[in-house]
């Protein structure tokens, strides 16, 4: 009886943890006009692997007018997994309980995405019902940086101390507009009088000289200054820097960084770190860069981003360290001059180096250089920052099918751009040995099979993009579908981890023979290669 007791009270406690409470900022749009709030929503995980989210006791004010909606409840919401997150996606009618409009919402038609991530819930809920058009916001958009357009600015100061050698001296201070949300030489941690002299001249501007074609007014513009001892690049980062030593090419005493668990605030109130909890496939960023004086030798700038687990992390990494924290980077450290001109830079994210060390996505760091190489550049050198931007794919790269043997086949010609495919293949097609893989990176893949006919729905990591592909399936013999080395390369395109059959990591499936393949969702196959 004693056991019988303890065994209801471990279950009655697994499922009450099932249930988790988020609180966040509400954004509601109705035909234009908006409303924001605070609220609670509830995202329960039901038996079947489904959730339901619950917004319970719903009202706002509009105008002079408070609308008391009632129980928001949506039930058997399917959820996607990409490894790291949880996309929320459901279409359906819903009736809306316990308000005072309950004889109007008894079929309210919901069109929902939601993503769960580390104690985080984000979703977009849109709602058509005859002349109203209602978009209802939860959570923070994390998918792209604030101010990455670099329209807002405040005002970083530094001060140099009193001397105290000299009495009756005063502090020393400068400003400088620095973008919102982006930090420079003003706010920089590391020796108080290295800060004062690198922050004293500033690099960081206000520009109208805006990319062709933006819907804003500003850029930002970095300029190197000749601090007479060295060069100080112009820079910029999502992280705060540290000044430790005056001889600029010193990247262990010099460097941009950041750590989530840093309390700090620059002035504008905001922390010395950018979060990101998606898996971009890309940066994109409007540049214009032009020397002060040529410089044949270091002619770059620089752009980097690299994703992180949040905890502390130094760009670049001090000597003889290796950061097992990183997800991914994106880096280019060879934009060359463009003259008068702007140019767009994409600068695709590279993940399949730091897989093993197993980090989940919650920061980025990003910075922007005058030079690539620390103090290598010419005074005067000036870098024109507009328009940064994550990008995320949705589209389809591979098809890929397992025999019982392990032999991978991979459907002929699938690229993104068409969405229609048919095969034949010599084997039933389940759930469990058909796989369609993304070019992107984050993004949530469902399959679906009925009637001879699987559907792919792929939906890009920001929720932003949703396409949709078929492979009509036909039994027989193999047509339309390829073994061997291409099924190999299909496998190893989705892989975390590659092993010879004796237990040997590999980086790359090379040689014929048999390999165990671990996805990032931890799942295992075995692949031959003939």
């Amino acid at each position: 009886m004693k056991k019988l007791f303890t065994l209801l009270f471990v279950a009655m406690t697994a499922l009450t943890s099932m249930a988790d409470t988020y609180n966040g900022p509400l954004h509601i749009d109705i035909n234009g006009t908006t409303v924001d709030q605070t609220t609670d929503i509830t995202i329960e995980k039901q038996a079947d692997g489904n959730y339901t989210l619950k917004l319970m006791n719903f009202k706002f004010t509009l105008g002079k007018m408070t609308m008391n909606v009632g129980n928001i409840i949506i039930t058997d919401v399917p959820a996607v997994s990409n490894g790291q997150t949880q996309m929320l996606k459901v279409k359906k009618n819903i009736a809306i309980k316990g308000g005072s409009m309950d004889f109007l919402l008894k079929s309210v038609p919901i069109d929902m995405i939601g993503e769960l991530r580390d104690g985080d819930f984000y979703t977009n809920i849109n709602i058509s019902m005859a002349t109203q058009k209602i978009k209802v916001t939860f959570g923070t958009d994390k998918y792209q940086l604030p101010n990455a357009g670099f329209e807002t600015y405040h005002t970083a100061t530094v001060t140099e101390p009193a001397n105290p050698d000299f009495p009756g001296s005063e502090p020393n201070t400068a400003s400088s507009d620095e973008p919102d949300y982006w930090h420079s030489f003003m706010s920089a941690s590391g020796n108080p009088g290295l800060v004062y002299m690198a922050g004293y001249n500033p690099v960081t501007f206000k520009s109208e000289d805006v990319r062709p074609g933006s819907t804003g007014k500003q850029s930002l513009m970095l300029k190197s200054i000749d601090l007479y001892l060295a060069i100080a690049n112009g820079t910029i980062t999502t992280g705060r820097m540290n000044t430790g030593s005056m001889f600029a090419s010193d990247t262990n005493s010099n460097y941009a960084w950041s750590d989530m668990s840093n309390t700090d605030k620059d002035t504008h109130g905001d922390p010395f770190y950018a979060t990101l909890y998606s898996l971009p496939d890309a940066m994109k960023v409007w540049l214009k860069f032009k020397q002060g004086t040529a410089n044949a030798e270091h002619p770059y700038a620089t752009a980097t981003a690299i994703i992180n687990d949040g905890t502390e992390f130094h760009e670049p990494a001090p000597s003889e360290t290796t950061y097992t924290n990183v997800v991914g980077e994106a880096r280019n450290a060879k934009i060359a001059e463009t003259g008068d001109e702007w140019k767009e830079f994409t600068i695709p994210f590279t993940y399949d180096a730091f897989a093993q060390y197993g980090a989940k996505a919650k920061s980025v760091l990003v910075t922007l250089s005058t030079n690539a190489d620390a103090g290598k550049g010419s005074d005067g050198d000036l870098l024109y920052v507009d328009d940064l931007s994550f990008v995320y794919n949705a589209g389809l790269k591979a098809i890929t099918l397992t025999a019982e043997n392990g032999e991978v086949f991979t459907v002929d010609g699938v690229n993104s751009e068409t969405k229609e495919y048919t095969a034949t293949v010599p084997f039933d097609v389940t759930a469990n040995n058909l796989k369609a893989i993304s070019d992107g990176k984050g993004a949530y893949v469902s399959t679906t099979i009925a009637d001879g006919k699987a559907t792919f729905e792929i939906t890009s990591n920001d929720l932003a993009t949703t396409n949709v592909y078929t492979l009509n399936i036909k039994k027989g013999n193999a047509q339309g579908i390829t073994s061997g080395i291409n099924g190999a390369h299909a496998a190893q395109a989705q892989a975390a981890g590659i092993y010879t059959i004796d237990g040997m990591r590999v980086n790359a499936i090379t040689k014929p023979g048999l390999y165990i393949v671990k996805d990032a969702n931890g799942n295992v196959k075995k692949v031959l290669k003939k």
